[in-house]
């Protein structure tokens, strides 16, 4: 049972990585949520792509995606 939520298990890790790699400082904090990101970025495209075969549809998808202003903050 966790105790605390203010960052998800997965957002630590992503934190704890960027860490690793560039010590502690803003940029690595935010390093594992960025790249977490545009992940789920290619994987809604290459989802929708499956599910169409309409890469157009899929492209669409993931723009609006990438726009949608909770994804972005």
């Amino acid at each position: 049972m966790a105790y605390e939520w203010t960052h998800p298990p997965l957002a630590k890790y992503g934190m704890v990585t960027g860490m690793l790699l560039f010590g502690e400082n803003s940029f690595a904090w935010r390093l594992g949520s960025a790249v977490m990101g545009v992940a789920s970025i290619l994987g809604l495209y290459l989802l929708v792509l499956s599910l169409t075969k309409q890469e157009s549809i899929a492209l669409l998808a993931a723009f609006l995606v990438s726009i949608e202003g909770l994804h972005i903050a």
